[in-house]
């Protein structure tokens, strides 16, 4: 009775007289025990053949019908949604692309001037070694002193 009850929240109908039908292997010499009268909705009585017959009722036709209706819908949304994530990741690539392009210029653009400005550096040493002499004091001049003492 609850799987009953939660088909009937998700609004599925479900007749539990021909879920009984089905549990019990249908119809048996004529007969559906416990089920009663009840057993001719469901069965042809022609006693030739053995074979059951599942009536479709207008209700549980419309229940499918809408329920087909309702995957449909859903079905669309998702492909929309999947659509639109392409899009998305098709433009997040671009991006992507576009950076590392960008990233490789720069990149080699920092490399020249890393080597400008080392050849800088080099001829500014070359230049300073050129002019550069180191400091020399001037030596005193060394006075000679009349000894007058001799």
């Amino acid at each position: 009775m609850e799987k009953l009850e939660e088909y009937k929240n998700k609004g599925i109908w479900i007749n539990p007289d021909k879920v009984y039908l089905e549990v019990v292997d249908g119809q048996k010499k004529g007969k559906v025990y416990d089920l009663g009268s009840a057993s001719q909705m469901y069965y042809k009585s022609d006693h030739t053949s053995q074979s059951t017959a599942s009536p479709s009722t207008p209700s549980m036709i419309s229940q499918l019908s809408s329920q087909v209706e309702e995957l449909k819908k859903m079905a669309e949304e998702n492909h929309n949604k999947v659509e639109e994530s392409q899009k998305i990741a098709a433009e997040s690539l671009k991006c992507a692309k576009e950076f590392v392009e960008n990233h490789e210029i720069e990149k080699a653009t920092w490399k020249k001037e890393k080597l400008a400005m080392q050849n800088t550096l080099q001829e500014t040493a070359s230049l300073v070694k050129q002019v550069y002499r180191p400091y020399k004091p001037p030596t005193p001049a060394v006075t000679r002193s009349r000894d007058t003492t001799k």
